[in-house]
């Protein structure tokens, strides 16, 4: 069952419709959902940010899997990648003040296991914990740098309004949200163990999947990851195997 410490935290993912390598988002977050279902996270501890850039068999796909929706406004903004085009619409989750602490996760994951175990590691006293981004490619150099796929956050009505009002930091930035989050709290973030959201290739994945380790959750696609679920994992009854 899951602790009682989970009162007053809500576990997000946001939908904002469309796809990506044939792996329809909306699937994604379906999937999402019932892990944290079978993971024994209360339903009532579980919300979906619903852009209105959703269609309605995206809305049709998710209104009955028992979980509280939360239907937004899209954020978009001109980034340098089409994949990242409206993802600053993560600005929303600072609105969410009716918890005191938001655990967002990308629909993109696979939990090991039970995730509360991250929000709990974050601090109430902090505004925002992550995992640094370690992917080659992306600023690896960086310490600082966080990958914004996993992020607990203390809501607020007054940096909501804020973000809101510099969306243009994500503007023509490679990874939109990702690097306007990350100079907007470059230096008032507290990292988070890498178990929380590691972020490795399906090869990886697969090691992590065999051997006995602490990893909360993988960061990958879940169209990939649905073929790596070993033989017995308890998840295998929880999402679409195709």
């Amino acid at each position: 069952m899951a602790p009682a410490p989970l009162a007053g935290v809500v576990f997000v993912t946001l939908l904002t419709g469309g796809s990506y390598k044939g792996v329809q988002y909306v699937d994604n977050v379906v999937n999402w959902v019932k892990q944290l279902q079978c993971h024994a996270v209360p339903n009532a501890s579980i919300l979906v940010l619903v852009a209105d850039s959703a269609s309605k068999e995206d809305n049709a796909a998710i209104s009955g899997l028992g979980v509280p929706l939360r239907h937004v406004p899209t954020i978009t903004t001109p980034a340098g990648d089409a994949r990242y085009h409206k993802t600053t619409t993560k600005v929303w989750l600072w609105s969410l003040v009716k918890w005191k602490k938001v655990v967002y996760y990308d629909s993109d994951m696979f939990f090991l296991k039970p995730p509360w175990e991250c929000a709990s590691e974050c601090p109430d006293t902090a505004e925002l914990c992550a995992v640094s981004d370690p992917v080659g490619k992306w600023p690896a150099s960086d310490p600082k740098y966080i990958n914004t796929g996993f992020m607990v956050i203390k809501p607020s009505r007054e940096k909501f309004e804020w973000l809101k009002q510099h969306t243009k930091m994500s503007h023509h930035r490679t990874f939109g949200d990702q690097d306007m989050l990350n100079d907007v709290f470059r230096e008032n973030n507290v990292k988070l163990p890498k178990k929380c959201n590691f972020l490795h290739s399906p090869d990886d994945f697969r090691d992590v999947a065999r051997t006995e380790n602490d990893v909360v959750a993988v960061h990958e696609k879940m169209g990939q990851m649905r073929n790596m679920i070993p033989e017995g994992h308890f998840l295998r009854r929880c999402i679409a195997i195709p």
